[in-house]
């Protein structure tokens, strides 16, 4: 077995001067028991003439270890005598041959945690702010305590204090875990579709209102196949709602394939009922299971947090109405002066001159919804046949190594035997139309304010019935029993109210409306309060009809 001359202990605590002295002190001691050994000489005796040796110039290395050696604090770098060589011989005996060094005394000063109650702040005061203000409130409470100078506090933060353990409070847990460990998940072993990652962005850029024609930023939502890293499915709309959730969810399933798992964050867009209920959600309907990340947790769903700068970031990039925090503040500035100035006149916002000054805009300002639609299809598709350097790497047509595209680890997948279930335009009615449950009553249902009627819901009535929609068309909706059998198609009740039936989305529509009109209203209301209220002169006399009272 081999020798043991450091206390374990020692070891883990040791710095590497102290390890590199222990090295020099075997190094000696074995120099030592050669010269024994060779010479057949006593201890005193190898020990005089190695001291003898170092004094020559030929052994200018032997006196270096034994200067190294040496515990400084006898004086500095001078060679040892031969009564130290002999005690490291009795420590190397007790593992004691590393020399002690005072270790800092790492208690916390009775001061520290009322000057941390002051720097721990989400405000992030600096080291200065923070003891001006603990200093006020340690004499209020010590009046008799010495109080520390800000050298002394700064030295505390760096030697007592981790890096990690100094930011908390300054930092919420949710910044707090972007300065700890995580661990990275294994996913070349998966099979396509076998889990889904959904998420929302709101786009950096301004395009046309599909409704006003006035700027915006839309949301966008995307999901992507975590095996392969390809974007299966995605869909743009004027916020991150259910219904653009499930726009995503449904291209996906219909492109590319039903997901054993979607993996997603706690926004209110996929925790719903038309998302996760048991009985009338989406995910009930496909078979897949829903899985929510952690509160705070954006790391946990890193794929899809990077392939938003991956992808929308670098394409809100190539327009020039592109107002993210690397836009020049110059040009951000006249892009939306101009587009401000052009909506108000209700002037087109394309093919206006170039701004001046700013060589890089170009006359078409802003594209308009279609354009745009085309525009991410575009910036999709070059993503999914673009390299990716999270994937295995392969040899290309040239015989240089590049990483695979999610397009071709997709398609290897596939040929290597992976199933996936895909939905055809038939399913598709049945699967993606979101539903509600609702109460038959006299052959009529009342779904969103308009009531639908049919005469196969005659013996259904006092039934919960699942009723299906389209978000855009309020014509007509599609019953199904508790078992997802279908019974009829319900047409639109004309009523007194409503002349023409309305979607969802125009019910969306006017409510969003109502709810602006409400938030002016009450802008209004507030400038109002700051006008001068009207005061009533002081008058000397006053005339009541020919009698004057002064």
């Amino acid at each position: 077995g081999s020798l043991k001359t450091h206390d374990t202990d020692d070891l883990a605590s040791s710095t590497q001067a102290q390890r590199n002295q222990a090295g020099a002190r075997l190094g000696v001691l074995h120099k030592v028991e050669a010269l024994m050994s060779e010479t057949h000489v006593s201890k005193e005796a190898a020990i005089t003439t190695l001291l003898t040796m170092a004094q020559h110039p030929s052994g200018a290395a032997i006196a270096q270890m034994l200067r190294l050696a040496n515990d400084k604090r006898g004086g500095g770098a001078s060679i040892p005598s031969p009564r130290t060589i002999k005690r490291w011989f009795a420590q190397r005996d007790e593992n004691r041959i590393m020399a002690k060094v005072k270790q800092p005394d790492m208690r916390q000063p009775e001061w520290a945690v009322c000057f941390l109650a002051h720097y721990r702040q989400p405000q992030k005061p600096s080291v200065q702010a923070a003891y001006n203000r603990f200093a006020r409130d340690w004499q209020a409470q010590q009046p008799l305590a010495k109080l520390p100078s800000i050298h002394q506090v700064r030295r505390f933060l760096s030697d007592k204090l981790g890096n990690v353990c100094r930011e908390e409070g300054r930092l919420g847990k949710r910044e707090l875990k972007t300065l700890q460990g995580y661990t990275e998940r294994e996913f070349l072993h998966l099979d396509p579709a076998a889990i889904y990652s959904a998420d929302g962005h709101t786009f950096d850029a301004e395009v046309l209102h599909p409704d006003s024609g006035k700027p915006f930023r839309p949301e966008i939502t995307t999901v992507i196949d975590i095996a392969t890293r390809k974007i299966v499915g995605w869909s743009i709309d004027l916020a991150e709602s259910q219904l653009a959730v499930l726009d995503a969810i449904s291209n996906a399933c219909t492109d590319c394939g039903i997901p054993d798992i979607l993996y997603v964050d706690n926004g209110k867009g996929y925790k719903n009922a038309m998302i996760s209920d048991a009985a009338t959600g989406l995910m009930g309907r496909i078979g897949s299971t829903l899985v929510h990340s952690a509160p705070y947790s954006s790391q946990a769903r890193g794929v899809i947090e990077r392939l938003h700068q991956t992808v929308w970031t670098t394409a809100a990039k190539m327009l020039q109405s592109y107002m993210g925090k690397d836009m020049d503040a110059q040009a951000s500035g006249k892009v939306h002066k101009a587009s401000r100035a052009l909506a108000k006149q209700n002037i087109s916002l394309k093919g206006v001159p170039a701004l001046a000054n700013i060589a890089s805009l170009s006359a078409h300002m802003m594209p308009d919804w279609q354009e745009f639609r085309r525009f991410c299809q575009d910036r999709v598709n070059e993503y999914n046949e673009r390299p990716h350097r999270s994937l295995p790497k392969v040899l290309d047509t040239s015989g240089k190594r590049r990483h695979m595209t999610p397009n071709e680890l997709w398609a290897l997948k596939m040929a290597q035997g992976a199933q996936v279930n895909r939905v055809d335009d038939a399913e598709r009615h049945y699967l993606f139309l979101p539903r509600k449950l609702c109460t038959v009553l006299r052959e009529r249902v009342r779904l969103h304010g308009s009531y639908y009627a049919h005469a196969d819901l005659a013996q259904y009535h006092g039934e919960h019935l699942q009723v299906a929609f389209r978000a855009d068309n309020g014509e007509h909706v599609w019953l199904f029993d508790d078992n997802g059998r279908y019974i009829c198609r319900a047409d639109w009740l004309a009523s007194n109210r409503d002349y023409f039936p309305q979607s969802m989305r125009d019910k969306a529509k006017e409510k969003r409306i109502d709810t602006q009109l409400k938030r002016l209203a009450d802008k209004q209301a507030i400038v109002e309060a700051a006008r001068p209220a009207p005061v009533l002169e002081h008058a000397s006399s006053v005339d009541l009809g020919g009698l004057r009272l002064d």
